[in-house]
């Protein structure tokens, strides 16, 4: 059973870290028990995210505009929040990029 998630963005992985010792890497969506449409919520966050890489030169990765990145902020401590909710037994941390800190 997971007893720990870390929760955040990183190019080309899943949105979800397991950083037990026994267990250490990257969760896949199915290993994770939430609903269906915080899953769907979550990807599409991580799609944004995912399509600001640059394969040509990866350091200019970047958000589209202002505007896009304050909401990418502001949606990933949403979905940090519903992800609490609905793994009440499970200890979440969250990345958040925007501050470069790490939330419980």
């Amino acid at each position: 059973m997971i007893k720990k998630i870390e929760f955040g963005v990183e190019f080309m992985a899943p949105p979800f870290f397991n950083p037990s010792s026994e267990e250490v890497g990257h969760l896949d969506f199915d290993e994770i028990p939430i609903t269906e449409k915080l899953k769907q919520e979550i990807k599409e966050w991580d799609e944004v995210y995912q399509n600001t890489y640059n394969d040509e030169y990866p350091p200019d990765s970047c958000f589209k505009s202002k505007k896009q990145k304050q909401w990418f902020y502001k949606r990933g401590r949403e979905l940090f929040e519903k992800l609490k909710q609905e793994l009440p037994n499970v200890k979440v941390y969250y990345y958040d990029m925007e501050y470069g800190n790490v939330v419980e």
